[in-house]
């Protein structure tokens, strides 16, 4: 039995004493990993650059001279809406600058600063669209205008609202009704929005009770050039 032993024990050190031969022979020889030539030649990126998941979702950063931007909607009282701009999350309810109705973001658009934000209630007595005119009269050219509905925003719009949101490119807003969900960004010009969406509220496709189901919308702007 004790001859098992020394044996065992005999067959480890010797284990052990060539490992230990191998390691200082390997690191006599220098062999070192390394990156490769093209690793070796990337520089290191600079500390503005985002990289991996940016705030607003996005799996890679925008081009060059772009924003980011990421619009949800919000549903009744069950999820709250929120916008996005550059990384940055500019309203939502975590914030607690939101409300029902529709909730709008100013952005200047050449340097990317949010100039001004407003929620305004759109049902009820208290609904809030005179407040919402006169906001919408104030925005000028080379603003970026980024819209998300919570709850209803269609109660009280009047035609000189939807003739301001057809202005800044909206193709949805005289189709919407009480509690559709609805995103959108715009700016004044001529041109249609290319980023706009609208889901109708109806008794056969809600996902929440009397509310559809959340849209959203993510890209890249581009700057506004002088």
């Amino acid at each position: 039995m004790h001859a098992i032993v020394l044996i065992r024990f005999a067959f480890f050190c010797c284990v052990l004493t060539m490992g230990i031969i191998f390691l200082l022979k390997y690191r006599s020889l220098n062999i070192m990993p390394r990156h490769s030539k093209e690793e070796d030649n990337v520089a290191p990126l600079p500390d503005h650059v985002h990289t991996g998941h940016s705030k607003c979702g996005h799996p890679e950063a925008c081009p060059p001279e772009h924003f980011s931007f990421k619009i949800q909607s919000g549903v009744g009282n069950v999820i709250g809406p929120s916008i996005c701009f550059d990384n940055e999350i500019v309203m939502s309810d975590g914030i607690r600058n939101t409300r029902y109705g529709i909730n709008i973001a100013v952005i200047d658009g050449f340097e990317g600063k949010t100039l001004k934000t407003g929620a305004f209630l759109m049902f009820g007595g208290q609904s809030e669209e005179k407040k919402l005119y006169n906001f919408l009269k104030l925005i000028e050219q080379g603003m970026f205008v980024l819209v998300t509905s919570y709850d209803d925003p269609y109660t009280k719009m009047t035609t000189e609202i939807k003739d301001y949101f057809k202005k800044l490119g909206s193709s949805a807003v005289d189709s919407l009704k009480f509690r559709d969900s609805w995103v959108f960004v715009g700016t004044l010009g001529p041109m249609k929005s290319h980023f706009e969406k609208h889901m109708p509220s109806t008794s056969e496709t809600n996902k929440y009770g009397t509310w559809p189901e959340v849209v959203e919308i993510d890209g890249c702007i581009p700057r506004r050039k002088a």
